[in-house]
């Protein structure tokens, strides 16, 4: 939008005497020739504050100043820089120590685990070897086992036929005993047929009690 032509009270004269009328909101726009200043090379250490219009003849006066400023600027930003340097080379120095450290550790580790594997290994085979040992013991155990109680078996399936054996043994005999009787030819009712010594004894083997028949098996 066009501005229509200004009053007086909206124009103002600048506050820091240079003369110049500017629009009232648009002083900050100025630029007022008597406004101080930092000089341009304020970063690299010059300290001088001049007015706008000073600046050029400030520059041209202290031009040896500024160049000298600029090397000492550059001269301590290279002497940071080895600093730097230097302090960076310590670290990386110091890292490698570390990932050395740290690559020993591993090994040591690595060392240690292996060792430990191995001994588990050698465990674990003891613990089957002790497993099969036992088994066979075990095996040999119940072999023995069923072989006495097959022995034992077969004692008493003998036992059983000795016992068997003599009773027909003892039959016989009560048989014979009778034979003899009827076949004598005495004449002495009283008289009784004597038995030989032989028969006596198996008669009286055959009479014993069943605790001493066993004993005598």
């Amino acid at each position: 939008e066009g501005r229509g032509k200004p009053g007086i009270e909206d124009v103002a004269m600048c506050v820091r005497g240079c003369g110049a009328v500017v629009f009232k909101g648009e002083e900050a726009q100025h630029e007022c020739p008597l406004e101080v200043l930092s000089c341009s090379f304020a970063k690299s250490g010059c300290a001088a504050r001049i007015t706008r219009r000073d600046e050029f003849r400030h520059r041209e006066e202290n031009l040896q100043h500024h160049v000298d400023l600029l090397n000492n600027a550059a001269t301590e930003r290279d002497e940071r820089m080895a600093r730097l340097e230097k302090a960076l080379h310590v670290r990386e120095m110091e890292l490698n120590d570390l990932h050395k450290l740290l690559d020993k550790e591993r090994a040591e580790r690595q060392e240690m685990m292996d060792a430990y594997d191995s001994r588990i290994q050698q465990l674990l085979e003891l613990f089957q070897g002790k497993i099969k040992q036992n088994s066979m013991e075990c095996s040999r155990a119940s072999k023995q086992a069923d072989l006495a109680h097959n022995r034992m078996e077969e004692m008493r399936r003998n036992v059983d036929q000795l016992i068997f054996d003599m009773r027909d043994v003892k039959q016989e005999i009560h048989e014979l005993n009778s034979a003899v009787r009827l076949s004598s030819f005495t004449k002495d009712e009283d008289r009784q047929v004597s038995i030989p010594p032989v028969l006596s004894d198996i008669t009286s083997t055959l009479y014993v009690s069943k605790s001493d028949r066993y004993q005598r098996i």
